[in-house]
């Protein structure tokens, strides 16, 4: 996946119901139900182990071992993404517009085609 279609899928997955994955304790999680992370968009079903990934960011190993990683990003910029994710999934009301203004203003997606809010 190139670092366009990564955007492009955050910001479908933002305003289509994707985001954000919740669990009943109110902490984000990487996947629950149909519903993921903008981390967990890149994990595959047959890589995902609730056991081992839940409860740690994309800097633990044990995330980073089955992250399809897209073309031109690095793990430090998933983890400011999962950050910009979890701010706005902490908020009472999940505000698609308020996340892809904040997309929009990371170093790592400032060479692509952005959508305007």
């Amino acid at each position: 996946m190139t670092k366009q279609e990564y955007y492009d899928l955050l910001v479908k997955s933002a305003t289509d119901g994707t985001f954000p994955s919740i669990n009943q304790n109110g902490c984000c999680v990487y996947r629950l139900g149909n519903k993921k992370c903008a981390v967990g968009l890149l994990i595959s079903d047959d890589k995902y182990n609730e056991v081992l990934m839940e409860g740690k960011d994309i800097t633990h190993q044990e995330v980073q071992e089955v992250v399809d990683l897209p073309e031109g990003l690095s793990f430090l910029d998933l983890k400011q993404i999962q950050d910009c994710h979890d701010d706005q999934a902490f908020n009472p009301k999940w505000n698609s517009g308020s996340f892809i203004i904040f997309l929009n203003k990371l170093d790592c997606f400032q060479d692509v085609k952005q959508y305007a809010i």
